[in-house]
């Protein structure tokens, strides 16, 4: 017998969110959450998340799984924002070895 496990799907805009993002936030989270699908629709982002541990509560989980997407997405908006700058930096860092 196939034992249920709470689950719930996760709708996120994708024009706040990039897919790239929601994967490192999963990746994060494998420890405590199964992410069954990851879809892309018209403008969502569907994730079904699930407890690997039923004592756990699922809706705590996904708010710290909410968090961590934004920490992600925020990464990868400042490193596309100061990417010209970071350049900069490393070759001149990087010069002085030549």
């Amino acid at each position: 017998m196939v034992k249920h496990r709470p689950s719930e799907v996760v709708l996120l805009d994708k024009t706040i969110y990039s897919v790239d993002a929601v994967l490192k936030a999963s990746y994060k989270f494998t420890e405590i959450l199964y992410f069954d699908t990851i879809q892309q629709e018209e403008q969502k982002i569907k994730v079904q998340v699930s407890l690997k541990d039923s004592t756990k509560d699922l809706d705590q989980s996904i708010l710290c799984f909410k968090n961590e997407l934004v920490d992600q997405q925020l990464r990868s908006n400042l490193n596309i924002e100061f990417k010209d700058i970071r350049d900069v930096i490393v070759k001149r860092a990087f010069s002085s070895i030549s």
